[in-house]
């Protein structure tokens, strides 16, 4: 069943004529107490907030959510900011720390099961085994190719810097 929140009451007008057949009720998506007084078993949790507000409060009232409502599966959040943040950011993998509530987190993961089943049968572990220090002359070997398009922009910005600081000097 899907339902919708909105605190304002223009918004849950406009939403219960385009809608007639989902229900609407006028409140603030942080009470979750009174979210709770509908009765409805709640699967998955579309908020819609003004992307780009501060993280924090959008993250306690995830952790509210997650607490309050323990059948919910999907979170999907309208946020700029948390785009961004989520975009830069690596999840580490919940399997290993246990912690695995979202049945998808296993699509989102390599190899780690596997890893952890080798270990317990004896066998070394890619997580625990330690890599062989790489040379300088490897390294930079691997790396140049993918950052000499960041290396040439900075050599031109710094030339143009030189450049230009001697034209002023000259002046």
């Amino acid at each position: 069943m899907v339902v919708g929140i909105d605190k304002s009451s223009f918004n849950v007008e406009v939403a219960c004529k385009r809608y007639p057949h989902i229900p609407f009720w006028e409140m603030d998506a942080a009470d979750i107490s009174g979210i709770q007084r509908l009765g409805k078993q709640l699967t998955a949790i579309f908020l819609d907030i003004s992307g780009s507000q501060p993280i924090g409060p959008l993250a306690t009232l995830l952790e509210k959510y997650e607490r309050a409502f323990p059948s919910v599966k999907l979170f999907v959040v309208k946020s700029y900011r948390l785009k961004k943040l989520v975009g830069l950011s690596t999840v580490f993998p919940e399997e290993v720390l246990g912690t695995t509530r979202n049945s998808s987190a296993k699509y989102m993961l390599r190899h780690v099961g596997s890893d952890a089943q080798g270990a317990a049968a004896g066998g070394a572990s890619p997580l625990s085994a330690k890599q062989p220090p790489r040379s300088l002359s490897r390294l930079a070997a691997a790396t140049l190719p993918l950052c000499w398009p960041a290396c040439a922009a900075l050599f031109a910005f710094s030339a143009g810097v030189m450049l230009g600081s001697r034209r002023r000097a000259r002046r």
